[in-house]
């Protein structure tokens, strides 16, 4: 299989997934719920594809922080890498706000804010006419790509290394 059949095959199984699995309600409650849960099985595919034993986690009963240290681990820290661990903490505490607090507290706000930082690559006037649930969702998508992307990057990158190794012209 070549390098870009195995890319699409990676962006269509998140597409497919997002699709799936994303609400078509504007409840952000829901929106958020399952984007963490999009986001957190995206990690689950890098560390299985990224680790020999990864079955060997299944019993660990590793928290959502825990499967971040991990891929902070495999990928890079914060200064060399790309790789949104921001972005993907803040939807984390998102999700914990929600199920620790019958009603919490600024929700819309924290949601907003949240967006924000992953719209901060974009001009803010492309947003800001956009409903807080839709680009809610958009940034949930653009992290679920943006983890996509990475495990495909590392994948070819390892692929690239290992046919250097095989053939002799490693460095």
């Amino acid at each position: 299989m070549s390098k870009e059949e195995k890319t699409n095959i990676l962006q269509d199984r998140a597409l497919i997934r997002f699709k799936r699995h994303m609400p078509r309600s504007n409840d952000l409650t829901l929106i958020i719920l399952k984007g963490h849960l999009l986001i957190e099985q995206e990690m689950n595919d890098i560390l299985d594809s990224n680790l020999t034993e990864s079955k060997a986690l299944l019993n660990a009963r590793l928290t959502f922080n825990h499967r971040l240290a991990i891929i902070k681990a495999i990928y890079g820290s914060f200064k060399r890498s790309k790789f949104p661990y921001n972005n993907i903490e803040k939807l984390n505490t998102l999700r914990n706000q929600l199920v620790h607090n019958l009603e919490p507290k600024n929700l819309e706000e924290n949601v907003l804010a949240f967006v924000q930082e992953v719209e901060g690559h974009e001009s803010k006037a492309k947003f800001s006419e956009m409903k807080l649930e839709i680009r809610l969702k958009n940034s949930i998508a653009y992290l679920c790509g943006m983890i996509c992307g990475y495990q495909e990057g590392r994948e070819a990158a390892v692929s690239e290394t290992l046919a250097k190794l095989k053939n002799g012209t490693a460095h």
